[in-house]
């Protein structure tokens, strides 16, 4: 957690359209949280969050069919306590 950024690269190579789901719902571009570059390329901008956890799914498709390449994100993070120090020392 903290990153400031994550690539997200779909290994399907040489297809004609890409389309990127979070949790099977489509990642409409442009997308303040999520950007494609590149078709295959699924970047996360600003800090990486644990909200951003998720299955990831890319479908490719050309004029043979599509595949699709799946990415499953788990983004952990330290857990802090909400104690001060005086409860901390007594």
């Amino acid at each position: 957690m903290g990153e400031e950024k994550v690539r997200l690269v779909c290994n399907v190579k040489d297809a004609q359209n890409y389309t990127w789901y979070k949790n099977g719902k489509i990642i409409l571009q442009p997308s303040a949280r999520y950007t494609v570059k590149s078709y295959r390329f699924l970047r996360i901008t600003d800090r990486v969050q644990k909200s951003d956890s998720g299955v990831f799914v890319c479908v490719a498709t050309n004029s043979h069919g599509s595949a699709n390449c799946t990415i499953k994100l788990i983004v952990e993070g330290i857990t802090t306590s909400s104690l001060s120090f005086s409860e901390l020392i007594e």
